[in-house]
């Protein structure tokens, strides 16, 4: 069996970006954006394949990801990722995003791969994927447009997990670091608190868990705990979105940066200008 997902090509901060969705495509050619030869020293990846995977080996995203991938790299070798080359993962109710370095390559190469339980299998909790951002780190950037980042040169690039552009992952990264921020829609006021309305928590949670989280989450408090691989994870909720930050950086370095973040109705979000 193989995934019906549709990749589209857009250069954005010289990353190339696939967004996913729903059409039959199994491979994936990755354009270089100036078309230009690469001298035979330089190995890359060419192409990457979504294949099916026995349900043991997909009970989580970060398991989807290492046993569903194969990359086919510019010398024509065939890598997998393993568990070391998984930077970090985030799962926010049922969507799971999760960074990887693929191995084997002379440049950068990060692949950040969404994942959500698959409704159609009969196993509960296999973990198919769902939507792709390639991000390799070719000519980076300096103006930081405001964010107060950890590292002062980076690549940038942004992918819709649905098709309404509800759900938005941001991925911003160096030769060492990835950080990824993300906008997700949170239900309306629902609940009071001495006779105000307040937002709850929705029902779908951070896997793991957040120990010291609010039963409410109040506007504008940062959240923070870490995850699975001891990266941190900050989060708040602002109106009906709430945002989130992880990545391969310390919890001061997130602090920091959440600190900087614009309003999320601001057109340039999550930069404070264009």
């Amino acid at each position: 069996m193989r995934y019906p997902i549709r990749y589209i090509y857009v250069v954005f901060s010289l990353v190339i970006l696939c967004g996913c969705y729903n059409d039959e495509l199994n491979k994936v050619q990755i354009k270089d954006s100036n078309e230009k030869k690469q001298s035979n020293d330089v190995i890359s990846v060419k192409e990457f394949e979504v294949n099916d995977a026995p349900f043991k080996q997909s009970k989580t995203p970060e398991e989807a990801v290492i046993h569903q991938v194969k990359y086919k790299l510019s010398n024509k070798k065939v890598v997998q990722a393993k568990k070391k080359n998984v930077l970090y993962s985030v799962t926010y109710g049922n969507q799971g995003v999760t960074a990887v370095k693929v191995p084997s390559c002379t440049v950068t190469d990060y692949f950040l791969f969404s994942t959500d339980p698959d409704n159609d299998r009969k196993e509960k909790r296999y973990w198919a994927i769902n939507g792709v951002l390639d991000v390799t780190i070719g000519e980076m950037e300096k103006d930081s447009k405001g964010l107060a980042l950890p590292f002062k040169e980076f690549v940038s690039g942004k992918f819709s997990i649905d098709d309404n552009d509800k759900k938005v992952i941001w991925a911003i990264a160096n030769e060492k670091h990835v950080i990824t921020i993300g906008k997700f829609p949170i239900p309306p006021l629902d609940h009071k608190l001495n006779g105000k309305p307040q937002l709850q928590f929705p029902l779908e949670n951070f896997s793991p868990k957040d120990p010291k989280r609010d039963s409410i989450l109040n506007m504008g408090k940062h959240y923070l705990f870490l995850g699975t691989k001891g990266n941190p994870i900050l989060y708040y909720r602002e109106g009906d979105s709430l945002i989130w930050i992880s990545g391969n950086v310390s919890e001061k370095e997130l602090k920091k940066l959440a600190a900087s973040l614009p309003k999320v109705s601001s057109s340039s979000f999550p930069f404070s200008k264009e």
